[in-house]
């Protein structure tokens, strides 16, 4: 994605942000609440509808909009990105059907841990291989 289209995107996104908070405005006797700054991290193109859906979610939530709207709550970008994330080390392998919708959840450069009776799409093997998202199977 070119530099042009990047900040057009944002500039769309900081717009829908602006509606959204507009419909659901709070009244203004409400207690203030405490500040929270909480580091987001978009690093690709899933990342970023995935923040934007979310942001979505919280205009939806009169309380939560007008925390947005007040600035007790923010978003800030994340410091750097890692070079390889993967799963915690208590979660279990994926079992089951891999789609590529589950893929595409993925930050890209991920691992996604798979168990030994695990099935792989090839549409979702293709796009891990395009997002750099490594397939481990267990043993």
């Amino acid at each position: 994605m070119g530099g042009e289209a990047r900040e057009a995107l944002r500039a769309m996104v900081r717009e829908a942000i602006r509606e959204a908070l507009a419909e659901t405005r709070r009244g203004a006797g409400a207690p203030a609440l405490p500040t929270a700054a909480e580091p987001v991290r978009i690093a690709s193109d899933a990342e970023l509808d995935a923040f934007v859906r979310r942001i979505a979610r919280l205009a939806r939530d009169p309380a939560a909009a007008a925390r947005i709207e007040a600035g007790t709550l923010r978003f800030t970008l994340a410091e750097g990105r890692p070079a390889h994330v993967t799963a915690p080390a208590g979660d279990a392998p994926r079992d089951g059907l891999v789609s590529e919708r589950a893929i595409e959840r993925l930050p890209e450069g991920a691992t996604l841990r798979l168990a030994r009776t695990a099935v792989v799409t090839p549409l979702a093997r293709d796009r891990a291989r395009q997002r750099r998202i490594k397939l481990e199977r267990s043993r």
